[in-house]
């Protein structure tokens, strides 16, 4: 059973048309790679799958149950976990709220009936798990005090924290150094086997490294999916086909 099925997904905003007669599959077990210009409309299909934008036409099913209606929430829910290339960190509350927003933990008994929250617990957690990402902050200060670079991997973590099954990474190396991005993909490639990932990046060495596929869009339709083993798989291949020059 694939993951995800796409079946002739147009998104149009207005008169104009993000994405057109989109149609693919994500399978199990497998990274599949996005790239294309900018305004390919990358972006754009990840907030479709995670239900921030709803279709204009088509079919989405995930782990073979169609959806006709996706929101965030139904999104986290069937074990999706998405990652923009915006930061999606509220600025003025903690690091920790920031986290749990959404999943906060609550106390045990007659307390979390009342809705007390575990904040000890969700504190420690939050800690944890950014320190397993290679970061050590204090969880308490506002999550707009963080460099972009620990706000982009306090994203990434808080998505892994709620063990999906399907990863949408749109550009999440973006805001890190050298060291934390190298960190980080090695990281990325522990999970393969684990999750069902989608990865979007500007880097297309990066890409070819770590996916199984290669999904292409130019203004707004697939232009080829490739496998990896292609004998003509390169970062200079891969950034004529989507700008169209390609032989």
């Amino acid at each position: 059973m694939n993951a995800i099925e796409v079946e002739n997904l147009s998104k149009r905003f207005g008169p104009l048309y993000a994405l057109r007669d989109i149609t693919f599959e994500l399978k199990e077990k497998e990274t599949l790679g996005l790239v294309g210009d900018n305004g390919a409309g990358k972006s754009t299909l990840i907030k479709t799958l995670c239900g921030i934008h709803q279709p204009t036409t088509g079919v989405i099913r995930i782990f073979g149950k169609a959806y006709d209606f996706l929101t965030p929430d139904i999104a986290t829910k069937i074990g999706i976990a998405a990652v923009h290339q915006e930061y999606p960190l509220v600025p003025q509350r903690s690091v920790v709220e920031n986290f749990f927003i959404g999943n906060e933990i609550k106390r045990d008994g007659i307390l979390g009936k009342l809705g007390i929250l575990d904040l000890k617990k969700m504190r420690n957690e939050t800690y944890e798990a950014l320190k397993r990402m290679g970061i050590n902050v204090n969880v308490n200060k506002p999550a707009g005090t963080l460099s972009g670079g620990e706000k982009q991997i306090t994203a990434i973590a808080r998505a892994l924290y709620r063990n999906p099954k399907i990863l949408l990474l749109d550009e999440p190396t973006t805001a890190l150094s050298v060291v934390v991005e190298e960190r980080f993909i090695e990281f990325l490639k522990q999970l393969k086997d684990k999750y069902s990932i989608i990865y979007i990046s500007h880097n297309l060495r990066r890409v070819i490294e770590i996916s199984d596929r290669i999904m292409v869009l130019r203004q707004g339709r697939i232009v080829d999916i490739l496998d990896n083993q292609s004998k003509d798989l390169d970062p200079l291949f891969l950034s004529k086909l989507f700008l169209g020059v390609a032989k």
